[in-house]
């Protein structure tokens, strides 16, 4: 593992692009952090709780890298700046291709020719994309606008890692869980309530609507309960308890939708006999289950294995 002051010097210079700028900036920041500990030491601070109060007088390394630069991110403020493109970028490279191949798949199910289906997937991809854009601009921008600074917001536990030691910003992976958890919330709603198939009697949910009460439901209540996760994945890092509630929420998930797909029962069958869909689904609804439980277990194992390799001596 990387010190903290290796991740806090690595965390405000990663997205300098200038080699000499970046390499001036280093050397300053870690000459004040060495200087700043030192005057700690000599006041009776051992070297860990030193390091750590430096740092965290220091504050968010990437408000303190525009600072030293006299730059700032004016698109939507330093503070929220380098999360909003993460999550800007997640948010469209995962729903813009989603909805570009269902868009697809509907003009292939309605008789449409070749340039008919591919028109259609790109101008589906791209307008979702617009949307997405859209809507995340706005909600960063109200964020840095109208949400104050707490105080204590950052610490050094939300440093990312330095290069190859693994591990990420807390912050935008927090922010990043909730947007996903957000979007896959809303589409099982939508899908029902507007769903983009058309039939005789109107809209044809893509899901099976029986499956609402209990199943459906109880995803949307997993849902939830995820988002509370990663809220207090942020600000406890992985400690054993947070990885044991990550295993039973992934358990839960899959206890869910594995035996739906097993029984074939996850798709609505108006929407099937209405694609000509009847029967053909039956291989990938199994492949889905597969690879759910393997998600799973990956999820279960990587939790513990990120508890573990937690510090001892790192505060939560």
């Amino acid at each position: 593992m990387s010190t903290l002051t290796e991740r806090y010097v690595h965390a405000a210079t990663r997205f300098v692009q200038s080699t000499d700028e970046r390499e001036e900036l280093r050397l300053e920041l870690q000459e004040r952090i060495d200087d700043t500990v030192s005057a700690l030491r000599a006041e009776g601070h051992d070297a860990e709780e030193a390091e750590r109060q430096a740092l965290t007088d220091l504050g968010d390394p990437l408000l303190l890298s525009d600072q030293y630069r006299q730059r700032n991110s004016h698109l939507i403020g330093p503070r929220y700046f380098y999360t909003y493109v993460r999550v800007l970028l997640i948010a469209v490279c995962t729903s813009a291709p989603i909805v570009a191949v269902i868009s697809a798949l509907l003009e292939w199910s309605d008789g449409g020719d070749a340039g008919d289906v591919i028109g259609g997937g790109i101008s589906a991809g791209l307008s979702i994309a617009l949307h997405v854009a859209f809507w995340t601009t706005l909600v960063f921008a109200v964020l840095e606008r109208v949400v104050p600074q707490p105080p204590g917001a950052w610490n050094p536990d939300m440093l990312p890692e330095a290069p190859g030691t693994g591990g990420g910003s807390r912050r935008s992976d927090m922010i990043a869980s909730l947007v996903a958890l957000a979007i896959g919330a809303v589409a099982l709603v939508w899908q029902h309530l507007g769903s983009p198939v058309s039939g005789a009697d109107g809209r044809i949910p893509i899901l099976n609507p029986d499956l609402w009460v209990p199943w459906f439901v109880l995803l949307l209540v997993v849902l939830v309960v995820e988002a509370v996760h990663a809220v207090w994945l942020f600000r406890r890092g992985w400690t054993w308890a947070v990885a044991t509630v990550n295993a039973v929420i992934a358990v839960a998930f899959a206890a869910i939708v594995v035996p739906l797909l097993l029984t074939h029962r996850v798709l609505n069958p108006e929407l099937l006999e209405h694609l000509g869909w009847t029967g053909q689904t039956e291989r990938g609804d199994v492949v889905a289950a597969a690879v759910i439980l393997l998600i799973t277990a990956w999820e279960v194992a990587a939790g513990f294995v990120r508890a573990a390799r937690r510090p001892r001596g790192r505060r939560a």
